[in-house]
This record gives C-alpha cells, structure tokens and sequence, in this order.
C-alpha cells in the first residue's frame, strides 16, 4: 500500500491549536460578514414593515443604524493597513455592538406590543437573540483577526 512510512505532523501542539482557532475566528468573521449583508438588504425594509404604526422616529433610526452597522460588520477589516484608522473603526464597532444590543431588545419589545395589540401571538425572539449574538461576537473575532497574540 503505502511504501513510505507516515511522518509525524510537522506543527507542534500549540500552531495546530493557534490554527484552529483562527479558523473559528474566520469562522465567526464569516457569520458577521452574512449578518452585516443582511442588514444592508434590511435597512430599507426596516422602516416599512411596521406600516406606520408606533414611532416612526425611532424606526426611522433603526434603518439607519442597521445600515450603518452592516456596513460595519461586512467591512473588510483584514485590509485596513493604518493602525489609527482601524483603531478608530473599531472603537466605532465596538460602541455600535453595544448599542445594537438595545436596539433588538426595543425592536422586539415592539413587535410583542404591537403583535398584542392586534390579538395575534408574538413570536418567540430566538431570531433577534442569535442576531445580537452573532453581533456581539465581531467585536473579539475582529480584534483576535488583528492581533492573535492576545489570545492566550
């Protein structure tokens, strides 16, 4: 079958592990990419869904933030060379993680009063905590892509 023998992995124990775990990075990258895509198709629907019921200020906002932070999460933060300009879009991206937080959590607050209000039954908000989950996980996947040695 084979005629030379098998030769040990040539990596040691700490790059295969460095390199599983930058794979998972790449992995959550990916994911944060889709989801900063779908917001960037999202954003204008945003607004209409509601069909001028509730305030439409702060659902006007809500487009726009949406947008804004696709725009954040599918940027490719990989090519931004200039450590001020990548410290100053991750700040930025860090501060519009957290305020994502509570824009889903009003979002979903919404739709359960509005869904009460017309005698339906709201729908279980698994979809906006995955959102707020895979938002909130850009901002370590980002910064480990950018310096892996933080990692241990």
């Amino acid at each position: 079958m084979l005629d030379t023998p098998l030769k040990p992995y040539p990596l040691s124990d700490e790059a295969i592990q460095l390199k599983q775990r930058m794979r998972g990075i790449g992995y959550a990258r990916a994911a944060g990419i889709g989801l900063g895509l779908f917001y960037l198709a999202w954003a204008p629907l945003s607004f209409v869904r509601w069909a001028g019921s509730g305030p439409t200020g702060f659902f006007a906002f809500e487009a726009v933030f949406f947008a804004v932070y696709g725009i954040l999460l599918a940027m490719p933060w990989g090519r931004i060379e200039s450590a001020t300009i990548w410290n100053y879009c991750f700040g930025v991206l860090a501060v519009s993680s957290f305020f994502f937080t509570f824009v889903m959590v009003i979002d979903t607050l919404f739709q359960h009063t509005l869904a009460a209000e017309i005698g339906a039954r709201p729908a279980p908000p698994a979809f906006p905590g995955l959102q707020i989950f895979f938002g909130l996980m850009q901002v370590p996947a980002v910064l480990f892509l950018r310096r892996p040695e933080l990692l241990d």
